[in-house]
């Protein structure tokens, strides 16, 4: 479920840097990439992927989920140029080849699941640092300051990690019993950051390649979860020293694959 998760997610943002690339202002641009096809088609992916992995997460450890996640980078660097025309280069290659490793390596030591659900001041505390840094974008704008795509890219990563640790949370609410309260709130949470997260990325898609902002997007995706489970959500690392190293490198090829692709210097394509 997690891998056709990762693929609804990766057509969706290929879908969502054609409708960007389209939008002439005037209106918002998350409103305005909803009433174009490929708009309210990517979203429909976004969607699906989220509740996808919404079930997978019920199974499998949120670090687990998130590598896997970003294993969806080749597929990316495959739809970017076949749909966008978007160049395919060394660094692209080579970051994908680090990502598949670490993937692989990862896989054969995924953290047991935990089973200790936050408390309150950790939500709080979560919601305060996260939710601050993904409106830095419009806090910006407010100023009349201007907003790259890096910065843009940043915020929509924080904001798509927010909501899914939220979506972890949700996961946890519904079983083995629904907790009504919590999982409403956690709920409103993961939809809120989840629409942020995507009008965010769409602003930065318009001024940078899509197979730059995603994959740094998708960067901090994975690293802020990642940090982020062992404190909220009582995940072990495996025990014994290969495993761990496994598990380790794992995580450390496929964040230096993103972090390879992130710095390509394709970063500004024409109108589409």
């Amino acid at each position: 479920m997690i891998l056709a998760s990762t693929a609804a997610y990766n057509g969706s943002a290929v879908l969502l840097a054609v409708a960007a690339r389209r939008h002439s202002g005037g209106s918002s641009i998350l409103l305005g990439t909803v009433r174009r096809a490929p708009g309210f088609f990517a979203i429909s992916l976004g969607i699906l992927g989220w509740v996808l992995e919404i079930a997978a997460l019920t199974l499998i450890p949120l670090t687990l989920a998130r590598i896997l996640n970003v294993a969806g980078l080749g597929l990316l660097l495959g739809l970017t140029r076949w749909f966008l025309k978007e160049p395919l280069g060394r660094k692209e290659v080579l970051g994908v080849s680090f990502i598949a490793i670490g993937v692989t390596a990862a896989s054969f030591a995924p953290p047991r699941l935990g089973e200790i659900p936050p408390g309150l001041t950790q939500w709080l505390l979560l919601l305060v640092i996260l939710g601050s840094a993904s409106v830095l974008p419009y806090a910006l704008k407010a100023m009349r300051r201007p907003v790259g795509a890096v910065i843009g890219g940043t915020a929509a990563g924080l904001a798509y990690a927010l909501s899914g640790i939220l979506s972890k949370g949700v996961a946890d609410a519904v079983q083995p019993v629904v907790v009504v309260l919590p999982l409403r709130l956690l709920t409103t949470g993961t939809v809120v950051f989840g629409l942020l997260s995507i009008a965010t990325e769409l602003e930065a898609l318009q001024t940078g390649y899509a197979s730059v902002v995603v994959p740094m997007i998708l960067a901090i995706h994975t690293v802020v979860p990642i940090a982020c489970a062992p404190l909220l959500f009582g995940e072990s690392w495996p025990a014994g020293i290969l495993p761990r190293a496994l598990l380790g490198g794992g995580i450390l090829f496929a964040l230096v694959g993103t972090v390879i692709l992130s710095i390509s210097p394709s970063r500004v394509p024409a109108k589409q």
